[in-house]
């Protein structure tokens, strides 16, 4: 949509939707992991430039953030731009950063990491059991230093849109594809890192940060539910471009007039949604309802009284009206939204392993 609305795009770094070597449509430059697996941290590795794959040797992080400040400083300067840059520092296995970051960190407490009991799945998958979480500190270390790579690859990208005079012109978006668990819950990983998956708190929350200078009214931290799909939708509109026939099938919400101080959104949803496999989940400011398809094991929790998700309420006798209640919302989302072809109910056997694409589904 961007492209044909005129834009120069762009893609550095992961992309993790499909053929990560092959140039994806609507972009005009790709620079991307060349989709070997396992991805070494560094050393060499091959990389897909605009289709041609070759071999780079170094640290990721800053390999990506070279060329994507190699597309600012080459762009069409005529055009608007659209530049995505998606950085896998921070994913297992936690280790190998580099040891001027990871040094930093070594000494820290990590006292608001709380270490938890094993949460109550039936067994942990390939991320939350390999070896470098069996010496969490070390492993704390190194998440930290990635962390910490990232923010000063972050600085490199401001700088350059500082020096060419682009700053106050360019939306900034900091956000995540998921969240991560470093011993929360007893687990390590994500949503994946358990079977059956899990949608705890620390899995499924993304930073989700806006910035431009002059533009958008600053020094806010908002309290409404959103997600990526509203995300979508404050983008097309950020940049004045009509969704196609149909848009009232989109799910999510434009929030921009939050970021510009341009009018209020009455009516926001109270509720948000999310599927992984099958496993839905509705999430209120005060309870979230996990329902695993179609025998279970399903969970609430009351989020304000049990925030760390301790207490499984869905059986209890005094919350069966609560359950009944957030299941009803829960199924009419997916009636009005759902793809019946993608639908994650299809899914009768969950992968085996992280990086598996064999999910046995209903035939």
């Amino acid at each position: 949509m961007l492209s044909q609305a005129g834009y120069q795009t762009a893609m550095c770094g992961k992309w993790h939707m499909g053929n990560d070597a092959k140039p994806q449509a609507g972009f005009d430059y790709w620079f991307s992991l060349g989709g070997k697996f396992p991805i070494n941290r560094c050393g060499p590795y091959p990389y897909s430039e605009n289709g041609a794959v070759k071999e780079l040797t170094g640290y990721k992080t800053p390999i990506i953030t070279d060329k994507a400040i190699e597309f600012l400083r080459n762009r069409d300067e005529v055009r608007p731009f659209f530049l995505m840059v998606n950085y896998r520092a921070t994913h297992a296995p936690l280790e190998d950063h580099p040891e001027r970051s990871a040094a930093q960190y070594r000494q820290c407490t990590f006292e608001d990491i709380p270490q938890d009991t094993m949460y109550p799945f039936g067994r942990q998958m390939v991320e939350s059991t390999t070896p470098t979480r069996n010496n969490p500190q070390e492993a704390l270390a190194q998440y930290y230093a990635s962390v910490s790579r990232v923010d000063e690859a972050t600085g490199r990208l401001i700088d350059e849109l500082e020096a060419l005079g682009l700053r106050e012109d360019t939306l900034v978006v900091y956000t995540a594809d998921h969240g991560l668990c470093c011993g929360h819950h007893g687990i390590w990983g994500k949503g994946n890192a358990t079977l059956p998956l899990n949608m705890v708190e620390e899995s499924i929350r993304v930073p989700m940060i806006f910035n431009q200078p002059g533009r958008l009214f600053a020094g806010q931290r908002r309290h409404e539910l959103v997600d990526h799909l509203d995300l979508f939708q404050t983008l097309t509109s950020y940049a004045h471009i009509e969704l196609p026939e149909g848009k009232n099938r989109y799910p999510g919400r434009n929030f921009l007039p939050l970021l510009d101080n341009s009018g209020s959104l009455p009516n926001w949803p109270d509720a948000q949604f999310g599927e992984y496999g099958n496993l839905r989940m509705i999430r209120t400011h005060t309870h979230k309802l996990v329902r695993r398809y179609p025998d279970g094991p399903c969970e609430m929790f009351d989020l304000r009284a049990d925030p760390r998700e301790t207490i499984n309420l869905f059986a209890h006798p005094d919350h069966q009206q609560l359950v009944q209640q957030l299941t009803t919302q829960l199924e009419q989302y997916f009636t009005r939204y759902e793809d019946p072809i993608k639908s994650g109910l299809r899914v009768r056997e969950l992968p085996r392993h992280n990086h598996t694409e064999a999910w046995r589904v209903l035939e």
